[in-house]
């Protein structure tokens, strides 16, 4: 069971997001292999909380970014 990642077919066309936004989880782990920093990605995506991200990116790692789709 995912708990930060969430995936709806009403939703960027069934897209894997962060739990609560729209927010990519692709864009998400695009960002981070560029170098983005959490500051950065706090920024990025208006100051979502650190703990969303942390626990997306767990959960992305976790599984990895083809089981999502």
């Amino acid at each position: 069971m995912m708990h930060y990642i969430r995936q709806n077919e009403n939703i960027l066309a069934g897209e894997p997001v962060i739990t609560g936004t729209r927010i990519p989880v692709e864009r998400l782990a695009y960002l981070v292999k560029s170098g983005y920093t959490e500051e950065n990605l706090k920024r990025e995506f208006g100051g979502i909380n650190v703990k969303k991200i942390r626990g997306a990116l767990y959960e992305l790692a976790s599984l990895g970014l083809e089981r999502l789709r």
